[in-house]
């Protein structure tokens, strides 16, 4: 093990971890920035809510539009997925909830736990727009888990559940 010059046992980082001092100033700005709107999806004034989630869904449509690797805005979210998913859980139903389900969605793809499909689970419980607009990353990513939930429940039960989750 490496030490320091105070003979402090030095942790090598993580090849994909990412430090503040290791970001340039415009990474930590948009860094600083998702963090904000994290706390302020949290809060219990309404128009802020609207305004960040509004704003933190720009921030990844427009970084996932055409996805080469996972974008940086995913990327500095990931800390917050489990906050921001027991913050969904205890909002009432509004069309803030739909909007927090469609940002979920898209975090999902690149957090959630392999088999649990929740890309899937927040985009049937979010907003019924555009999926194109996220990128081809995410459509290719749903429909892998689309294709997932068919093969585990069947025909019958993917169709009941789609039923059920429509609003038609």
């Amino acid at each position: 093990m490496a030490r320091d010059p105070n003979n402090a046992v030095i942790i090598p980082k993580k090849k994909n971890e990412m430090k503040d001092e290791d970001l340039s100033e415009e990474d930590l700005a948009l860094k600083k920035q998702l963090e904000l709107y994290v706390e302020r999806i949290q809060d219990s004034d309404t128009a802020l809510q609207e305004a960040a989630l509004q704003s933190m869904r720009q921030e990844i449509l427009t970084s996932t539009s055409s996805m080469t690797s996972v974008p940086k805005p995913l990327k500095f979210l990931r800390p917050h997925y489990a906050t921001l998913k027991a913050y969904y859980d205890r909002m009432a139903d509004s069309d803030l909830k739909y909007l927090l389900a469609d940002v979920l969605s898209v975090l999902a793809m690149t957090m959630s736990a392999e088999g649990e499909r929740e890309s899937l689970k927040y985009r049937l419980l979010g907003s019924e727009g555009d999926i194109v607009s996220w990128g081809h990353e995410y459509v290719r990513n749903l429909a892998g888990e689309i294709v997932e939930e068919y093969m585990i429940t069947g025909y019958d039960s993917y169709l009941l559940n789609c039923y059920k989750s429509s609003t038609y």
